[in-house]
């Protein structure tokens, strides 16, 4: 019988494997093509970072963003093509800027690919092996993975953390709060899409007295942000200055920085004050839901799978844009719950089957009509007919 720690090598060599002949075959795909336009943010702003010693917020990494996606200057009137991330993300592609762009892009493409198929069937090894090889399929997925996106990791990463403390109901080690700890942390690096999945991975943190998970999560956290002071020595002003340049200028796909609920608001005519008090009043509605569900007196274990989808929407309809790759945070906590061993097989095929086959139709939809509403529109009220349903169900969940 073979010890744990040479299994985990053996593993770990089979996945290195695996990554380096997938990445050899996208890159022989792709060859020089360009399609990971996201990821040439972050391999452009490390490059200029950890080689070039220039700040990622520079106008010069900009133009050289432009220069890299428009083959041009950009014009006014188009995406900026701007760097506004918190600069501890670029510690994530770090080691990735020393490489060319197009082994770069097939290596993180390669690892997407395996990060979808892998954590799947290693974390739900009881769940239906259609669903667990299904999370890649959805079309937000699919089009987060082709473009490189942060989301994706951040994503991943946090698939880890809600399967293996949140939704379950055994106590944590130390060792392994530690490490979710240092999962939930990387999270940060993209906090507007995750801002609700903190807040309820901390209250409930709080509320099963798991100490240790919380100071890895504010140790690890202070540490990212700490580092990048090292070499950006005023990245925290420049980014805040990125920011607010974010929200002047229209972005990819003609969208605007306006929360997704105004947009939605203003399909049936609603705008100004009335859309706003809406939006806020909603907002604090689920606020205050996440809190009732977290510290309520009960016996109940489902809630905290209900205030994980719960947690989602709410990312989704306050978020400042809505390209189709953040409704991973949506997706998400649907493909948890499908995932579960005592989810209701015929409830699964109708919400999760069915919300994969509506990905790709508003997809075509949206495209054969030029209106792109309809890719953001029907996903969140099918992710709301979702919530519903398992918040008036009343199941006992079952244990992954």
């Amino acid at each position: 019988m073979q010890k744990p720690g040479i299994r985990l090598l053996i593993i770990l060599l089979a996945v290195s494997i695996i990554t380096g002949l997938l990445s050899v075959g996208i890159h022989a795909a792709l060859g020089n093509n360009r399609i990971g336009a996201d990821f040439y943010f972050f391999w452009t702003a490390s490059r200029a970072a950890f080689i070039e010693g220039q700040s990622p917020y520079s106008p010069e990494v900009t133009a050289q963003i432009q220069q890299g996606i428009y083959g041009r200057s950009a014009e006014p009137s188009e995406d900026q093509m701007i760097f506004a991330y918190p600069a501890h993300s670029l510690l994530l592609v770090g080691p990735l800027a020393w490489l060319p762009f197009d082994w770069a892009q097939a290596l993180w493409m390669a690892l997407g690919i395996i990060g979808l198929v892998l954590l799947p069937l290693v974390l739900f090894p009881r769940a239906p092996l259609w669903v667990r090889l299904s999370l890649i399929l959805y079309y937000p997925v699919a089009f987060a993975l082709i473009l490189g996106n942060f989301n994706l990791p951040v994503m991943l990463a946090l698939l880890v953390f809600w399967s293996r403390f949140t939704i379950r109901e055994s106590h944590p080690a130390s060792a392994e709060q530690i490490s979710l700890g240092f999962l939930l942390s990387i999270a940060t690096i993209k906090p507007q899409l995750v801002w609700a999945f903190v807040l309820l991975a901390v209250l409930l943190a709080f509320r099963r007295r798991t100490y240790i998970l919380l100071g890895s999560f504010a140790g690890f956290t202070l540490l990212f942000l700490l580092i990048p002071f090292t070499f950006i020595p005023n990245w925290a002003g420049e980014w805040l200055a990125q920011i607010q340049y974010y929200t002047t200028f229209e972005h990819a796909g003609g969208d605007t920085v306006q929360v997704m609920l105004l947009q939605f608001l203003s399909l049936i005519g609603l705008n100004g004050w009335a859309a706003t008090a809406i939006a806020g009043l909603t907002g604090l509605a689920g606020l205050i839901g996440l809190l009732c569900l977290v510290f309520r007196k009960s016996s109940r274990p489902a809630a905290p799978l209900i205030a994980l989808g719960l947690a989602g929407l709410l990312i989704y309809v306050l978020h400042p844009s809505g390209l189709s790759y953040e409704q991973l945070a949506m997706i998400l906590p649907m493909f948890i719950w499908a995932a579960l061993r005592g989810a209701p097989r015929p409830a699964v095929l109708f919400f999760w089957l069915g919300g994969l086959l509506l990905s790709w139709g508003v997809f075509s939809l949206a495209r054969s009509l030029g209106q792109n509403w309809i890719l953001y529109l029907p996903p969140t009220l099918w992710t709301l007919a979702w919530w519903l349903w398992l918040l008036l169900a009343r199941r006992r969940p079952a244990q992954t």
